[in-house]
């Protein structure tokens, strides 16, 4: 039972990324997640070290999350509903076998279907997030097992218009190291210097200049 969960498991992700790229009705769901996430993080989207979704708060994948958690209902109660039913109805048979062997489970306590589930879940998500990583990395063509994205399909319209919008937007120029703007002032500290001590000099060769011109202005008098 634990290796018919587990390929049931497989079989839903590999089938989830082929409906996803391939269903036209998909690609509005696919755009919203792209649109929310954080783009500092580009390349590293990931659900994170959860069981689950976070979908408030305390997650910057919160708004993703939460537009996942709905587009993963929506695949499983359609397109992947046979699977995903014969994926539950295992995992509960294991939960029978469990109470049989261990006793009730306490208060609280998850049972062994849940935690699938929300493993299930969780692959699901970092799967997709996976396929819009890799729009970022150069050169890279892995995709999920034998899953490979089609030139037209949904991933690809997803990474073209993101590619559309960065066009768009004006570059933005890279600040200046702090040690290298101290440079910069420095050096036109130095020459605003040089620049009074030449004021200075043309000043005092002016005076000099007019002083003379009233001695000799003087002199001539006196003669």
């Amino acid at each position: 039972m634990y290796e018919a969960v587990g390929n049931y498991r497989g079989q839903i992700k590999q089938d989830s990324l082929t409906q996803l790229d391939q269903a036209h009705k998909y690609t509005a769901d696919l755009q919203k997640i792209y649109d929310v996430l954080p783009q500092d993080l580009r390349g590293r989207w990931k659900v994170g070290n959860t069981d689950t979704l976070v979908t408030d708060d305390k997650s910057r994948m919160a708004p993703a999350n939460h537009q996942m958690n709905t587009l993963i209902d929506k695949l499983l109660t359609h397109e992947l509903k046979d699977d995903y039913q014969a994926f539950k109805e295992t995992a509960q048979k294991m939960d029978t076998m469990m109470t049989e062997t261990h006793g009730q489970q306490h208060q609280d306590q998850a049972k062994w279907s849940e935690t699938q589930d929300q493993r299930l879940r969780k692959e699901l998500a970092n799967g997709i997030y996976r396929q819009f990583n890799e729009q970022f990395k150069p050169g890279s063509n892995q995709n999920d097992d034998q899953f490979h994205k089609q030139a037209n399909g949904n991933f690809e319209k997803a990474k073209r218009k993101q590619q559309q919008v960065d066009k768009s937007q004006p570059k933005q120029h890279k600040a200046a190291p702090l040690g290298k703007l101290n440079k910069i002032a420095k050096r036109m500290t130095k020459q605003s210097r040089q620049e009074m001590r030449q004021v200075e000099r043309m000043l005092q060769e002016t005076m000099a200049e007019q002083s003379q011109d009233v001695s000799d202005e003087s002199l001539s008098r006196h003669l």
